[in-house]
């Protein structure tokens, strides 16, 4: 008798915690927009020779971009493309610091802070690709690369 009020005691609190418990909610994926370049490597390839050996005509002024609808289930919308548009440059690209105040975004990606050989070639890929990205937002005139003042 003993054992079976237990086994029902077992069996109650069970029901009782797996009615307390709720399955958290998955966010609906929605897009957000992001705008690169028509042809990345070409692109890339172009950004690279600029970056380190100079010219006269910067190519992300005459690089053909198209804005592209990615999938995101990340609640800052802004955020999430800046990040997306990064990662199609260079995909282990992370945003550190993100802040956008008085219609200026600042941020810094994880390339800014991690320094490495060959930093500042993906910086002069990256960096054209998040502004036009985020200038595209309702409220942001400016990118800024830095922390907020």
């Amino acid at each position: 008798m003993k054992k079976t009020l237990i086994t029902l005691g077992l069996i109650i609190s069970s029901l009782i915690i797996a009615g307390c418990t709720t399955t958290p909610e998955i966010p609906t994926p929605t897009n957000v927009t992001i705008i690169i370049p028509a042809d990345i490597e070409t692109y890339k390839t172009a950004m690279t020779e600029y970056s380190q050996v100079g010219g006269e005509i910067n190519p992300a002024e005459t690089t053909e971009f198209i804005t592209q609808e990615i999938a995101s289930s990340s609640e800052d919308k802004i955020k999430a493309s800046a990040i997306i548009s990064a990662q199609i440059i260079k995909d282990d690209a992370t945003i550190e610091y993100f802040e956008i105040k008085e219609n200026t975004a600042y941020l810094l990606l994880n390339l800014h802070l991690d320094g490495y050989a060959g930093v500042s070639t993906h910086l002069a890929q990256i960096e054209p690709v998040i502004t036009l990205t985020l200038l595209n937002w309702t409220g942001i005139d400016n990118v800024v690369f830095d922390y907020a003042p």
